[in-house]
């Protein structure tokens, strides 16, 4: 964090990393899921479903944590 970047603005930027790391997962994991749902291997697959799970989670915690970095914003304005 720099020393002019505020906290809300912070949780914003991470908000959106994990966002965009939590979507390139989840995408990833239905990719492993379905290639190994096709080749029949069901450990590869149950591996790519938790993946995406994981992903969504990620995604879901930067949603939240660039709200919440909104609302700390909305409330300091007069």
């Amino acid at each position: 964090m720099s020393s002019k970047e505020s906290f809300a603005d912070q949780l914003k930027r991470e908000g959106m990393k994990d966002q965009a790391e939590g979507k390139l997962k989840h995408a990833e994991g239905k990719v492993r899921s379905g290639t190994a749902d096709l080749v029949g291997d069901e450990e590869e697959q149950a591996k790519g479903n938790l993946q995406e799970l994981k992903g969504k989670a990620e995604e879901k915690w930067g949603k939240a944590q660039k709200k919440a970095g909104e609302l700390l914003d909305r409330d300091k304005k007069p």
